[in-house]
């Protein structure tokens, strides 16, 4: 057996536990969203964008007592956009997006990274309360 000068063996004291309580070995946390739980997210926020960008054409068209009620659907459609759980997944960028924005953009991708991050707090606080 070789012994590496100035390496001593720890006492039970010095020994600390460097992970979670109770994981097993070789396991990973479940990441909050998945790639296709962003993408399904979008694909379904694109749809009620679709909904509202067509109501605000209704309600350009229409006139007097009729354009009072539209305007009121409007209102409803976009807190639905807005508040609804998939607003804030759709608005996460996946990995490969923030590895792009890294790679192709250097420091401004960082910075692009960084106000995605706080916009999707600000999303997450608005749908809390």
């Amino acid at each position: 057996m070789t012994e590496i000068v100035g390496a001593e063996k720890p006492s039970l004291e010095e020994l600390a536990h460097h992970g979670v309580k109770g994981m097993k070995w070789g396991q990973h946390k479940k990441r909050k969203f998945s790639t296709d739980e962003i993408k399904d997210a979008r694909a379904r926020q694109q749809s009620r964008a679709s909904q509202f960008e067509a109501q605000v054409h209704k309600t350009n068209l229409a006139t007097g007592k009729k354009q009072e009620a539209e305007a009121k659907k409007l209102v409803k459609l976009h807190n639905e956009l807005v508040t609804n759980k998939d607003a804030a997944v759709a608005a996460r960028m996946t990995k490969g997006e923030k590895a792009a924005n890294l790679i192709l953009a250097g420091p401004i991708g960082a910075i692009a990274i960084a106000a995605n991050n706080r916009t999707v707090r600000n999303l997450e606080k608005i749908q809390k309360k």
